[in-house]
């Protein structure tokens, strides 16, 4: 009895150790099986592009289809013009050029404005402009009013698109000193009076001598230039007026002093008879210092003469 126990027992724990044994197998199997599924997961995660499945956008007139991973197929569609426009994307067409001869169903609407401006002497002309670029002009008649201009001292009141005239000029208007007030012109009297007019100057430079009573020289200068200028006064007659310049070379009272030069002038008509005479005063200057183009009338105004040759001599004062 002991001995069949004891085989049922053996033969009981033989079969526990080959269950055991199979269980083990199995699990190692599932292990590798995860791991193979692991590898699996970690391409896929990784190396997507060979998985990526590409979307494309439709084309357009410009763009192929593209997927948003940039990729593309195919290419552009390229403008579908009818007309002045693409159908597909409303783009202008470049080449379009509006022919209203066939366009029956456009309806002109046209402004208007004056291209050429209507004169006394010529017809205008008025232009009509369609959006769609059609135009056509019509004449404007020419005016019924002048564009006058106001007379001048030569010229009457005149037209200035036909050239008609009305009244006459209204002549010069001539101020003493023989310039027109109106158009600044001179007088022919003034132009001849003047054209006559001269006046001999004497040798320069010259030096002369301001003397005091007692007979001693004050000063001395010497004169190194003088300028002249004849003016019209009306009637015929004119003034002078001269300009002198000069360089002071003595003074009684010595270097730094300053006082006048004086220089004695006489002035013969054209018929050679002394007109008039002076006495020229400097600015008051030291020895050695000049002064310029200081002014002297040699002709007053109330003295005003008939034109002609004068003459100036420049002397002492005494």
């Amino acid at each position: 009895m002991k001995r069949i126990v004891s085989l049922i027992l053996s033969l009981s724990l033989l079969i526990c150790l080959s269950a055991c044994g199979s269980d083990t197998s199995t699990n190692y199997e599932s292990n590798n099986d995860y791991e193979s599924n692991n590898d699996y997961e970690w391409d896929y995660n990784y190396n997507t592009s060979s998985q990526h499945t590409h979307y494309y956008d439709g084309a357009t007139c410009t763009s192929p289809a593209t997927c948003s991973c940039g990729a593309t197929n195919g290419s552009a569609l390229g403008h579908n013009y009818s007309g002045k426009y693409c159908t597909r994307c409303g783009s202008s067409n470049p080449t379009y050029k509006e022919n209203t001869q066939s366009n029956s169903n456009h309806t002109h609407y046209y402004s208007s404005r004056v291209t050429t401006e209507a004169t006394c002497a010529k017809e205008g002309v008025r232009t009509y402009t369609c959006s769609c670029g059609n135009s056509y002009t019509e004449k404007i008649s020419k005016t019924t009013y002048h564009d006058w201009e106001y007379a001048t001292c030569t010229k009457p009141k005149t037209c200035k698109d036909c050239g008609k005239t009305e009244g006459t000029a209204q002549g010069h208007n001539y101020y003493s000193d023989g310039e027109c007030s109106r158009c600044g012109a001179d007088d022919p009297a003034k132009t001849q009076a003047l054209a006559k007019c001269s006046l001999s100057l004497p040798t320069l430079p010259k030096t002369i001598h301001y003397y005091n009573y007692s007979g001693n020289i004050e000063s001395s200068v010497s004169v190194t230039g003088i300028t002249y200028n004849f003016e019209y006064y009306g009637d015929g007659n004119v003034i002078l007026t001269a300009k002198f310049s000069g360089k002071k070379t003595y003074d009684k009272k010595g270097a730094g002093q300053s006082s006048s030069c004086r220089i004695g002038w006489k002035l013969y008509d054209p018929q050679g008879n002394v007109f008039r005479t002076g006495t020229f005063s400097s600015p008051s200057v030291a020895m050695g210092e000049s002064f310029a183009n200081q002014e002297e009338d040699l002709i007053y105004n109330f003295e005003a003469t008939k034109p002609g040759k004068f003459r100036l001599e420049i002397l002492n004062v005494n």
